[in-house]
C-alpha cells in the first residue's frame, strides 16, 4: 500500500493534541476528583482569572470567547460546576438571555488548593525553550 500520508508525528496539530492530552493526564491526576475533569478545571481557572481584572460579573459570552470554546461547550461546563457548588449561574438582571457566572467560596477554595500543585507541575515544564514555545504558541491564536 502506498504512504497517502505523513506520519501523525509530522502534523503540527497532533503534536499539540498529543501534549495536551499528557498535561490533561497529569492535571486530572493532580485533581483526583473523578468528576472535576482538566476542562471545568481550565474554564474555572479562566472565569477566576477574567473575574480578577474585570470589576463585573462575566458573562457566559466573554467566558467562551477568552477560551475560545463554543458557548454550548462553556455552557455545558458551568452547568456541571454549578452542580459542584464550585459557581452559581445567576440571570443577568439587563439582559434575561445572558447568565453571569460567579464563583462561590468552595469554587475560590478548590481553584487555590488545586493551583499551587498545577504551578509545580508548570515550573517543571518551564525552562527558555518552553517559554519560546508558549509565546510563538500563543501568537497564532
Amino acid at each position: 500500500m502506498e504512504k497517502i500520508c505523513k506520519k501523525p508525528e509530522e502534523y503540527f496539530g497532533f503534536v499539540i493534541w498529543n501534549l495536551n492530552n499528557k498535561l490533561q493526564s497529569e492535571i486530572e491526576e493532580i485533581l483526583g476528583d473523578k468528576d472535576v475533569l482538566y476542562n471545568h478545571f481550565m474554564v474555572l481557572a479562566a472565569l477566576i482569572y477574567l473575574k480578577s481584572i474585570k470589576k463585573e460579573p462575566v458573562n457566559q459570552k466573554q467566558l467562551a470567547s477568552y477560551t475560545k470554546m463554543r458557548e454550548i461547550t462553556i455552557s455545558t461546563i458551568v452547568r456541571k460546576l454549578d452542580r459542584f457548588g464550585l459557581l452559581k449561574i445567576k440571570k443577568d438582571k439587563k439582559d434575561a438571555r445572558s447568565r453571569m457566572l460567579l464563583v462561590t467560596k468552595k469554587g475560590a477554595d478548590f481553584f487555590i488548593r488545586i493551583i499551587t500543585f498545577i504551578d509545580d507541575l508548570d515550573r517543571t515544564y518551564n525552562n527558555r525553550q518552553t517559554d519560546l514555545l508558549r509565546k510563538k504558541l500563543l501568537e497564532l491564536f
